[in-house]
């Protein structure tokens, strides 16, 4: 549905349900990325969840909770940008897809009308 508001609208529209693709919260082919790895000793962004729990107020598994960007994420969604940016082409629907076991640099952009 947004897609064809962008349309009507003669804008650019950048799809991104598939930017975490293999690496959401709870993948079965990711792992968590937890203050157990600790900062001396991260998980790899190819094997790491790119998604976060975010819980206020409550404890998770509640209704009211969220899942935000990591640090991972937010490298995805800065290749896809970065990507976008620098596209020359004249198409004005994108989508970014990230794949399971490859990292947030390898994220890609597909362009169509």
């Amino acid at each position: 549905m947004l897609r064809e508001v962008a349309r009507a609208h003669d804008v650019e529209f950048l799809d991104l349900r598939n930017l975490f693709d293999g690496h959401e919260a709870c993948a079965n082919r990711a792992r968590q990325a937890t203050a157990a790895n600790s900062l001396q000793n991260p998980l790899p962004g190819d094997i790491s969840e790119w998604t976060r729990f975010l819980v206020v107020l409550e404890s998770q598994g509640q209704a009211q909770e969220s899942v935000h960007p990591n640090y991972y994420g937010q490298q995805a969604i800065g290749t896809c940008l970065t990507q976008l940016w620098d596209h020359k082409g004249t198409e004005k629907n994108h989508s970014c897809t990230g794949t399971p076991g490859r990292g947030p640099a390898e994220v890609t952009l597909t362009s169509s009308e």
